[in-house]
């Protein structure tokens, strides 16, 4: 913000470009994410530790007994394999 400043000052252009990526990982499909995996060569131990997001569903219950539904987007919330720290 100290640029920014600097630079409307001498009554130069400027701009601010804002990413929100908050959820980015939410609205990933599984199927682009392994693609892309795949394409860059990315090594074995990262693949598998995406493959623990496949194969995923959500079961709740529902008026008709028990739902479920089988998740193709998006990481588990507090528990992605690619937050840091984990």
């Amino acid at each position: 913000m100290q640029k920014v400043e600097k630079y409307s000052g001498q009554k130069n252009h400027t701009a601010i470009i804002s990413i929100d990526i908050q959820v980015a990982f939410g609205n990933l499909t599984h199927k682009s994410v392994e693609e892309k995996l795949t394409k860059n060569n990315c090594p074995g131990k990262i693949k598998t530790q995406f493959s623990n997001l496949k194969d995923r569903k959500v079961i709740f219950p529902s008026y008709n007994g028990v739902a479920q539904h089988t998740q193709t987007r998006g990481c588990p919330q507090r528990a992605s394999p690619l937050e840091p720290g984990r």
